[in-house]
């Protein structure tokens, strides 16, 4: 009998940055840990893009760039490599082509979708996994899809408050049907 313990995971889970701050934050650390816990139980495996380590660890002091570190140390992680580059400049190129860097439902950073999202999401397109997070903004549906969404309801200061997470899938065919459209 083949030892439950030691399964394939049935797919890999790319951890966008702004989980891994999350997950830091005092007051929803056990809340987000339960449900990253519930995935690894549902036979996911959870990793993060390099890319996150700098977004994670960018204008931090030095206890928190320890508590940061910390974080990071547990997860399994995709090297960002130059086919990881080039994907994500081709995804940059899609949205693009179809006006998504303009939207005002993009980043508030000049209205564009950063970088490091743009390699988070070539990181998923390449490895043919999910991407967790609470920014569903910075992967515009119909390109990422939501394959489950989960409502995390944590205490704050004020009374009790709500992050909205989305597991969300590369919608491959449309990623290459668009990419193979442009001019």
């Amino acid at each position: 009998m083949k030892n439950e313990k030691y399964s394939k995971p049935i797919q890999n889970i790319i951890l966008d940055t702004c989980i891994l701050q999350y997950s830091n934050k005092k007051n929803i650390q056990n809340e987000l840990s339960e449900y990253l816990q519930d995935l690894i139980e549902r036979k996911f495996d959870l990793y993060i893009s390099e890319i996150s380590i700098a977004e994670l660890l960018t204008n931090l002091t030095r206890e928190n760039e320890d508590e940061g570190a910390k974080t990071i140390s547990y997860f399994k992680k995709y090297t960002v490599e130059q086919n990881t580059l080039i994907a994500s400049a081709q995804l940059s190129s899609i949205y693009n082509k179809v006006g998504i860097n303009n939207l005002d439902i993009s980043k508030v950073d000049g209205g564009h979708i950063n970088l490091s999202d743009k390699i988070i999401g070539a990181t998923a397109i390449l490895n043919g996994a999910l991407i967790l997070t609470a920014n569903i903004q910075d992967f515009p549906n119909p390109y990422f899809i939501p394959v489950e969404e989960h409502l995390l309801i944590y205490r704050n200061k004020h009374g009790k408050s709500m992050l909205y997470l989305q597991l969300l899938s590369p919608n491959i065919m449309l990623i290459n049907k668009v990419f193979n459209r442009r001019k």
